[in-house]
């Protein structure tokens, strides 16, 4: 084991020193301020945790694909959010692979292919690169065919580095991972969620950002799902003016809530509970910014024990929530607490 995180005076000629280490089965260089790993890496043919979060790295050479015991692949740039490691052919040899993040998809149509040949892989944190040309793509409709095949997928984090509405492809699923327990989508799939998102039994969190969207999402699609207890939506994750909690939106078993906004992205001005929503919602988190919204039927939330809000200390439209959720708190039989904190 070689724990360098956050070591200073690491250089790259160290780590061409440690690809010596033929027996290293843990190796970190998290922190520091490296910029390549050799293609000698591959020496190191028992690694089983490789690493390098918020270093200075650009990529990761090929020869990685010859670490066939490596299990943790762990990839981030402090610099630059978008560099992320390359998803080379070649993949599909890293059979004992079980988590990697963050990786980026490029129009590359036999890695995405060989993803799905990885039987153990249980998280994946993976973003779309911007030459992907549309959510059509042949490489994207590899990558839906290989996430339906790893069926040991238990979290699964996905965006578009673009921006775009690549990630519509999601909706051509024929065979969703359906054992997964955390989901997290980043960009656009089309202003709705995946119909199969309602199928995940299994799924315990989802979390939501710059998806923009519309009606009665995305509380219609997952209001059945038997073990999801939380939702964290954040950052244009709808665009109509009121977000409702219908009374068909029975949710078995929700228990968190959180619905945050910052500068520059939009807030639904009104936040809607209907009497029979959420029966057993116990905390709810809002995030107002410095946006005009409300909360609107929160006496209906019959097990709520927590209610946190945030935001701008001079916005009227938190303060006015906060009297008036402290008030509605006093009246309700379960005697919710409310919490503020400005920022």
């Amino acid at each position: 084991m070689l724990d360098l995180e956050d070591c200073e005076g690491v250089t790259d000629k160290h780590v061409s020193y440690v690809c010596k280490l033929y027996l290293l089965r843990f190796l970190s260089f998290r922190g520091t301020k490296i910029s390549k790993v050799p293609s000698e890496i591959s020496n190191l043919e028992h690694l089983q945790t490789f690493d390098v979060r918020c270093t200075q790295l650009g990529g990761l050479p090929e020869t990685m694909t010859e670490l066939a015991k490596l299990e943790r692949l762990e990839f981030t740039n402090r610099d630059c959010y978008s560099t992320m490691w390359k998803l080379p052919m070649g993949l599909s040899k890293m059979k004992a692979l079980r988590e990697v993040g963050f990786a980026v998809l490029e129009n590359n149509v036999q890695a995405a292919h060989e993803l799905g040949k990885l039987e153990q892989l249980q998280e994946l944190t993976i973003y779309l690169a911007e030459e992907i040309p549309n959510s059509e793509a042949e490489v994207l409709q590899k990558f839906a065919k290989s996430l339906g095949k790893i069926y040991s997928l238990r979290y699964l984090n996905i965006g578009d580095i673009s921006w775009g509405t690549n990630l519509e492809f999601l909706h051509s699923l024929k065979e969703p991972p359906r054992l997964l327990r955390r989901l997290r989508i980043t960009d656009n799939a089309g202003g709705r969620l995946p119909t199969w998102f309602g199928s995940l039994a299994y799924l315990v969190e989802i979390a939501i950002a710059y998806v923009y969207l519309v009606d009665d999402e995305p509380y219609g699609v997952l209001c059945k799902l038997p073990n999801l207890k939380t939702i964290t939506m954040e950052r244009d994750y709808y665009t109509g003016r009121q977000l409702v909690a219908r009374t068909n939106h029975n949710f078995p078993a929700l228990i968190n809530l959180t619905l945050s906004s910052f500068h520059g992205s939009a807030m639904p001005n009104v936040l809607m509970f209907e009497k029979g929503s959420m029966p057993k919602l116990q905390k709810l988190i809002v995030n107002f910014f410095n946006y005009d919204s409300s909360i609107v039927g929160i006496k209906h939330l019959t097990s709520l024990k927590e209610v946190h809000l945030g935001g701008q200390r001079g916005n009227s439209s938190l303060n006015r929530a906060l009297k008036k959720l402290k008030a509605e708190g006093r009246k309700c039989s379960n005697n919710f607490q409310v919490v503020v904190k400005y920022g």
